[in-house]
């Protein structure tokens, strides 16, 4: 998968009501507006929002490494499905990547 990365974050601590830890790593990549039509509601719109995918620890390690300049990073991305948080069926994680483009600091 193929996308234009603009950040990377990880969160951890403890939940404030259960007490159980969490440990969440983030990629933020640029994805296009998404189009809806249906008998509830239409979205309309034009250019790009952000996206999120759920980044493994390893790989977020490597994200440290790079720089995120202004205007972004294009990267192809190895993504694995594993089980959802709170048993809710699958998600996908990115495990690794690989820099295709990096653009100039402005």
């Amino acid at each position: 998968m193929r996308v234009h990365a603009i950040g990377v974050s990880r969160s951890s601590g403890k939940a404030r009501d259960t007490g159980n830890n969490y440990d969440i790593a983030e990629l933020y990549y640029l994805r296009p507006i998404d189009q809806v039509q249906n008998n509830n509601r239409t979205v309309v719109g034009a250019g790009q929002q952000q996206g999120t995918l759920n980044v493994s620890p390893d790989a977020f390690s490597k994200f440290l490494s790079i720089t995120f300049p202004r205007s972004g990073l294009f990267l192809d991305l190895t993504i694995e499905n594993i089980p959802g948080r709170f048993g809710r069926g699958m998600d996908s994680q990115v495990v690794d990547f690989k820099v295709i483009e990096q653009a100039k600091a402005a």
